[in-house]
């Protein structure tokens, strides 16, 4: 009984180990607050996540670009989570009555999931134990990815990415015991991959790179490869037809949320250089993982050398890769799995501010970990020379890579706990980087929300030190002097936001009621009604509007007239 208990234990061994490890480093995040960083659009103030998963918002999630996305999977899995946190029993956080450790718990759930199935994957088709157990160790723990595990909004991160994954392990399925079934299973799991989050839609070219190693379907003779590769292809044109479509829609869903940059905005060449920059800063940030930050901003002007080297390091390691693919394949197969799957977040379609982000390196690692787990090893030469020789060579190895995942681990845990809440987390970047005014806006927004109001309104300043055309600092510090009772500098800043964001409806609500309660009730109806026709059917805009003229708001306006007028009474 113990030989069958301890026989068992072994083949179980790596998954206890990886969930140990995983659960070690990664599990305070189940205890963490909101970041409000998206996560006030994404969960707390959306209505959705109010009204918890039935018909009405499953019909929305499906049909919605809320958030200059589409991913209903990842609406419908936070809907999900709603029902729980909403709890009469959970249901006590301050924050719209959801309980944020729900959602946390199932980011991290997912990740372990993630890592587990990305050990298994590769021991199944490579039938290497340990370097498998290696790769999902550092996917586990690098800390390059706790945003994507920390952060509620990066849901989208875990679950798409569990969908790769799973579409892998069934595509390894179908190469094996080819059958129209199996080939529904791969393009279910791809399609519920790309419902999550648009990135897979690089996965079909990977696919070929797994065609190439390790399931070696192809080799790299002329007559193989003139026979081999065109049929390898056409098997994955279904995949590349959903591919093409899930781009389209991601680019109408962006583009329609204001969230696409202009070529005016982000030039070409601009783009090109900083992809090329970013290509290689996040390669430096997986050995060096220090200064890792939230918001890494966009420069228009990169200094020359960083180009030049950026471009001679890829085109270096590219050369070496495909010169190398029939004496180690998996290094062509590893670099561009990096590569490709950089390729939707690198920033050729500018979304959104950041130059870079941690997020956009959890499944491209994936390539160079591998690399790195069966590339040690054969720089090694392990197996060659003397059996004394090759025991002190995997002697070193092991620990070398016990080392390594000890040190990762212990950044991965210090990295973790910035994510605890919003003010700890832009505190950090601000120490990181004193010039970012984005940084600041959203610490004031996560002071806000925490109810230190004095603390949001210097913040929402500092941004407009350095940006004084930052319209969302403008509508938020408003929005606070609104509550405040200033109403005058109240209407000053919302009338600049809109200036510099004149479709926004949120402030011209906002500028509307602090009209009207210094008397301007027909300038503050015309607001509501712009507000309205932004926003047709806003509940918000309809209610000012009716009760613009009442007693009530009339009586409020007179008596505060009167206190204004003899502050002493």
């Amino acid at each position: 009984m113990n030989a069958k208990l301890m026989v068992s234990l072994r083949g179980y061994g790596p998954y206890i180990l990886l969930a140990a490890l995983t659960l070690a480093v990664l599990g305070s995040v189940a205890t963490f607050d909101y970041v409000h960083y998206d996560d006030a659009n994404y969960v707390v103030d959306n209505p959705a996540m109010k009204d918890g998963i039935n018909s009405h918002t499953m019909q929305w999630a499906f049909t919605t670009f809320y958030e200059s996305n589409y991913h209903p999977l990842t609406w419908v899995s936070l809907m999900l989570d709603a029902r729980v946190a909403a709890l009469p029993a959970l249901a006590q956080h301050a924050y719209g009555g959801l309980d944020p450790r729900v959602f946390h718990v199932t980011s991290l759930v997912l990740h372990l999931a993630c890592v587990l199935l990305l050990f298994s994957l590769l021991e199944r088709v490579t039938g290497s134990r340990w370097r498998s157990a290696f790769v999902a160790a550092l996917f586990a723990i690098h800390p390059m990815h706790v945003e994507s595990v920390a952060w509620i909004a990066e849901r989208k991160d875990v679950l798409s990415t569990l969908f790769w994954l799973l579409t892998m392990w069934t595509y390894i399925s179908w190469v094996r015991k080819p059958s129209v079934r199996g080939y529904l299973l791969v393009t279910a799991c791809f399609v519920a991959g790309l419902l999550s989050k648009p990135m897979l839609v690089s996965l079909p070219i990977v696919l070929i790179l797994m065609d190439i190693w390790p399931l070696r379907r192809i080799d790299f003779a002329k007559e193989s490869l003139r026979k081999r590769l065109p049929g390898l292809i056409v098997e994955k044109i279904p995949m590349l037809i959903l591919s093409g479509l899930s781009c389209a829609v991601t680019f109408v869903a962006q583009r329609a949320g204001g969230a696409v940059g202009t070529l005016h905005t982000y030039p070409f060449h601009i783009r090109i250089f900083n992809a090329m920059v970013s290509t290689i800063s996040y390669l430096v940030k997986m050995i060096w993982p220090v200064n890792l930050s939230v918001c890494y901003r966009y420069f228009d002007v990169l200094p020359a050398w960083k180009i030049i080297v950026s471009g001679f390091v890829i085109v270096g390691i590219t050369v070496f890769a495909v010169r190398s693919i029939g004496k180690w394949p998996y290094i062509a197969a590893g670099w561009f799995w990096y590569l490709i799957a950089l390729v939707p977040v690198i920033g050729l379609v500018q979304v959104g501010y950041q130059s870079m982000a941690d997020r956009y390196t959890y499944v491209p690692y994936i390539g160079i970990f591998v690399i790195i787990a069966w590339g040690v090893p054969d720089l090694l030469r392990l197996g060659v020379g003397s059996d004394a020789g090759s025991r002190r060579k995997a002697a070193v190895l092991t620990l070398t890579a016990l080392v390594s995942t000890t040190l990762l681990a212990a950044r991965c845990y210090s990295e973790v706990g910035f994510w605890r809440n919003g003010v700890v987390l832009f505190e950090h970047a601000a120490s990181l980087d004193p010039n970012d005014s984005v940084v600041y806006c959203s610490l004031g927004v996560a002071m806000d929300r925490t109810g230190d109001l004095d603390g949001a309104i210097v913040q929402y300043r500092r941004a407009l030190q350095l940006d004084p055309r930052y319209s969302t600092a403008h509508g938020n510090l408003g929005g606070i002097l609104l509550v405040r009772g200033d109403f005058e500098q109240a209407e000053t800043e919302l009338s600049t936001a809109l200036r510099l964001e004149p479709n926004n409806y949120v402030y011209h609500n906002a500028l509307g009621k602090a009209l009207i309660l210094q008397g301007k009730v027909d300038e503050a109806i015309d607001h509501f009604r712009t507000a309205l026709l932004l926003r047709p059917g806003d509940i918000e805009a309809r209610v000012n509007i009716m009760n613009a003229h009442s007693p009530e708001v009339q009586a409020l306006v007179e008596e505060l007239a009167a206190k204004k007028k003899h502050p002493a009474h």
